[in-house]
C-alpha cells in the first residue's frame, strides 16, 4: 500500500491517574511506521489528579479531552473520543499499552468486507517481574522465549480495549456502555456480530502492556472486577441465543462454592478431615492441567504449576464480583467507579 493510500485512523487514548504511562504511550503512536499525516490522536482523561493531562499537553497535535465525571469508565471515555474524531477508523488504546511501530499498517490490511474490527498480539513488558506479571504475559497468550503466540490468525468472538475497529459499527451500536465499569469492550464485540460485523484476530505485535500489579490487593480487585462483569454482562444476554458469558457465571459459582460446600457438609456429618481433604483436592483440581500447560506454552515445569494456580485462586475474588453483582440488582444499588 503506498504511503497516500493508506486511510486515516483516528487514535484514542484513554487514561486517568497515568503519568507514569501517558507519555511514552503517546510517543509510542508517534514512533508509528504508519504515515503521521494520516492520524488524529486524542487523549481523553477520565479526571486525573496527578500530572497525565499536563504531560500530554507537552506533546505537539494531540487533542485532550478532560471528563468531568464522578463515575468514570473505560466506555465513557471511548465513546468521548471517537464522537470528536471523525476519522472512518478508530485504534482505541490504553494508556498503560504501547503501540507496536507495524501494527497500524498491519491492521488496516484487514479491515475489508465484513471485517469490522481486528487485534494483535499484546505481551507484557516486564513479565518477569513477579508471578502476576507472568500470569498477565501468558493470559494474553504468549508462549516463552521466542516460541510466538498461542493460537492462530482468525475469526474471534472478542477484542480487548486496544483494537482497531471501523467507525461506521461504533456508530450503528451506539459505542461503549458507558455504565460498565469493565467488560465493555466484550459486550461491544457482541453486539458488532449481532449487527453483521466480523473480528478478526492477527498474528502481529500491537501492543506492550504493563498491568502494573505488585499485591495480592490488586489481583483481587481486578479478579473481583472481572467477576461483576462476568454476571452482569451474562445476564444482560442469557435469553439469547448465544447465551455470551452465562457459562462463565455458572463455572465460577460452581467452582467457588463446591469446596466450601463440601468442608460444611463434612462437618455436619463428622468427616471434617476427610472433608478438608477432598475440598482441597477440588480446589486444586486446575493442576492437573500441569504437564498440558507446561508443553502448550514452552515454559518450566515451576511456571506451570504457578500458572495453574492462578486459575485455582483467581475463582474466589471473582465469586465475590458475581455475587456482588446479584447483590446490586436485588438493593439497586449497582458497582460504580469513584474518582
Amino acid at each position: 500500500m503506498k504511503k497516500d493510500t493508506y486511510p486515516e485512523i483516528g487514535i484514542i487514548i484513554i487514561g486517568l491517574n497515568s503519568e507514569k504511562y501517558i507519555g511514552p504511550c503517546i510517543e509510542a503512536v508517534k514512533n508509528s511506521d504508519y504515515p503521521q499525516n494520516k492520524l488524529e490522536i486524542i487523549y481523553v482523561d477520565g479526571g486525573s489528579i496527578d500530572k497525565s493531562v499536563e504531560i500530554a499537553e507537552q506533546f505537539k497535535n494531540v487533542k485532550i479531552i478532560r471528563l468531568d465525571n464522578p463515575n468514570p469508565s473505560p466506555g465513557r471515555g471511548r465513546n468521548a473520543g471517537y464522537k470528536v474524531c471523525k476519522k472512518s477508523l478508530i485504534q482505541f488504546i490504553d494508556s498503560d499499552s504501547y503501540l507496536q511501530p507495524e501494527w497500524l499498517k498491519k491492521g488496516v490490511e484487514y479491515l475489508k468486507d465484513d471485517i469490522v474490527a481486528v487485534w494483535g498480539n499484546i505481551f507484557e513488558r516486564f513479565p518477569d517481574k513477579n508471578w502476576f506479571h507472568m500470569v498477565a504475559n501468558f493470559d494474553w497468550g504468549v508462549r516463552s522465549g521466542e516460541k510466538g503466540w498461542l493460537g492462530d490468525e482468525g475469526y474471534e468472538k472478542m477484542f480487548g480495549g486496544n483494537v482497531l475497529i471501523k467507525r461506521e459499527y461504533l456508530e450503528k451500536t451506539g459505542g461503549f456502555d458507558e455504565d460498565l465499569i469493565a467488560g465493555e469492550d466484550p459486550d461491544l464485540s457482541y453486539r458488532v456480530r449481532q449487527m453483521g460485523g466480523k473480528i478478526y484476530k492477527i498474528n502481529v505485535p500491537m501492543v506492550s502492556h504493563d498491568i502494573n500489579m505488585d499485591s495480592i490487593g490488586k489481583y483481587n480487585k481486578r479478579a473481583y472486577r472481572t467477576g461483576y462483569a462476568y454476571a452482569q454482562i451474562g445476564m444482560r444476554y442469557c435469553r439469547e441465543k448465544e447465551k455470551f458469558f452465562f457459562q462463565r457465571i455458572f463455572r465460577i459459582l460452581l467452582s467457588g462454592t463446591v469446596p466450601l460446600f463440601v468442608i460444611v457438609l463434612s462437618a455436619i456429618i463428622g468427616y471434617m478431615l476427610p472433608g478438608i481433604v477432598l475440598a482441597v483436592l477440588i480446589f486444586l483440581r486446575p493442576l492437573r492441567k500441569v504437564f498440558q500447560i507446561k508443553k502448550q506454552y514452552g515454559i518450566s515445569l515451576g511456571e506451570a504449576v504457578a500458572y495453574c494456580l492462578h486459575f485455582a485462586f483467581v475463582v474466589y475474588p471473582q465469586l465475590f464480583g458475581v455475587l456482588r453483582y446479584f447483590t446490586g440488582v436485588l438493593i439497586r444499588h449497582p458497582l460504580q467507579n469513584k474518582l
